[in-house]
């Protein structure tokens, strides 16, 4: 029987291709998604980045610990290390914990004729430690732990604890270990010469013992005096700042170490200042105390708190969460 016209052939719906008001629809339904994700993702890898910079504060931490129990005692910063040592009579506290971040052979490239700042504070010398590096630092470090032709850490030491004449132990910290803070976040390259820190133009530099490299170091007692810079004696060198303490108005105008900074605006004109803690996390800042434990620390906590916390052995009173 012969087939009519079209008989057996799919006959077409009329409907070939999205219109152009449904392709809009969903490109905007797509970017509608996107900006709800994307916070989400940014969220997630700040929080990853974040652990990352716990977890080397920890482990500057442990090694503080191991030396201690090593050799008695932690290195005091800017002083001999060993203690008594003729060989290297003055030594940052980043460079003499190295064997116990397992980095013996950094420690034992130092040639004996060189000082810490002479040997590794040239862009000739690369001397990266990934510990020392924070991975939210947007500072300008590089990759390889350099910037400026220096090389530069995201961590400082805590002067009240590390530049007071003895060379430190858990056991005089009579203000108890989880009440101390040892070592404090820092920008790398914190440039503000309205911070004070004109001379080293906000620099932290893990192998240095002098004022022009960068000391990686807040909070050294004498650090602030109200009327011009000056030099301090101990025995890396220092500058006192007329900023590097402010009145606080809750505690009867006692001069007190300034509250740390939370993402602070980087560059010459930013605010980001060099004579205080800081770092680049929104909201906290990291901190290492004494008994081990890191801790996010916010920016709006009390002068008084803070100051208490940065003392060992004060005998101020801690209350509340912090």
């Amino acid at each position: 029987m012969p087939r009519r016209l079209g008989e057996g052939v799919p006959q077409s719906s009329g409907r070939a291709a999205f219109t152009l008001v449904e392709l809009l629809v969903v490109i905007a339904i797509i970017g509608v998604l996107v900006a709800l994700l994307l916070p989400a993702v940014q969220a997630a890898r700040e929080s990853s980045r974040r652990t990352q910079c716990s977890n080397h504060m920890k482990q500057i931490l442990l090694a503080s610990h191991a030396c201690e129990d090593s050799m008695t005692c932690m290195p005091q910063f800017g002083y001999a290390w060993p203690r008594n040592s003729t060989r290297l009579t003055r030594s940052s506290t980043f460079f003499s914990i190295l064997p116990y971040l397992e980095r013996q052979e950094l420690f034992d490239s130092l040639p004996a004729n060189q000082t810490v700042s002479q040997y590794f504070n040239t862009t000739s010398t690369l001397a990266y430690v990934p510990a020392y590096i924070c991975p939210d630092d947007s500072s300008g470090v590089g990759p390889n732990g350099q910037g400026a032709g220096w090389n530069l850490n995201s961590y400082n030491v805590n002067g009240q604890v590390f530049v007071t004449g003895q060379y430190p132990k858990m056991s005089m910290f009579s203000d108890g270990t989880s009440n101390t803070v040892l070592y404090v976040e820092h920008v790398a390259l914190c440039r503000n010469p309205a911070g004070g820190n004109n001379t080293t133009d906000g620099r932290s530099v893990w192998p240095a013992i002098n004022l022009t490299t960068g000391d990686p170091i807040v909070y050294w007692t004498g650090a602030s005096t109200t009327t011009s810079f000056s030099n301090i004696a101990f025995p890396g060198g220092a500058t006192k700042y007329p900023t590097a303490m402010i009145p606080d108005p809750a505690n009867n105008n006692v001069m007190s170490w300034k509250l740390p900074q939370a993402g602070p605006i980087l560059g010459t004109k930013g605010n980001c200042d060099p004579l205080t803690s800081n770092g680049m996390h929104p909201a906290v800042v990291i901190q290492g105390m004494a008994d081990g434990s890191v801790h996010p620390i916010s920016p709006k906590i009390t002068l008084a708190t803070w100051n208490a916390l940065l003392t060992p052995k004060g005998s101020e009173t801690i209350s509340g969460q912090w």
